[in-house]
């Protein structure tokens, strides 16, 4: 789904926004790098009086893994 914000020649992301308040989200956005076992990426965070980015943030596949046997 888009919304009307959003062109389509734009890079790739992922958007999550708040169901109850539309001006409060999260974007995952200018993937860096990725392999087998990580990506990189950045993080945009909105909301009424906030707005944050993180540049390069890492999702690593095998530290969420080890993380979830953990919680079982």
């Amino acid at each position: 789904m888009t919304s009307p914000d959003v062109h389509l020649d734009d890079k790739p992301s992922v958007t999550i926004r708040c169901q109850a308040n539309s001006s409060v989200g999260v974007s995952f956005c200018d993937r860096s790098s990725f392999d087998q076992d990580s990506v990189h990426f950045a993080v945009e965070l909105r909301a009424p009086g906030l707005t944050a980015q993180v540049n390069e943030a890492l999702s690593d596949a095998a530290l969420a893994e080890a993380r979830a046997r953990t919680l079982i």
